[in-house]
């Protein structure tokens, strides 16, 4: 993500954890990408799964907090 997408997101309201979680979820899909290359589609799979809990733990988080 440029810097120019980062202060758009900033002024639109973006928390920390929401660009943090951005960034991580943009790591992770490149992470998975080279295991999908490299024939580890079990570990990119697992590694999925993973994000995707975080993803929705992060998600009722905020909805608990009303973020």
């Amino acid at each position: 993500m440029s810097t120019v997408e980062q202060l758009q997101q900033i002024q639109n309201g973006a928390t920390e954890v929401e660009m943090f979680n951005q960034a991580k979820n943009a790591s992770t899909a490149n992470a998975i990408g080279t295991l999908l290359e490299t024939g580890q589609s079990e570990h990119a799979y697992s590694l999925f799964r993973t994000t995707v809990h975080a993803n929705k733990t992060v998600a009722n988080i905020k909805r608990a907090n009303n973020l």
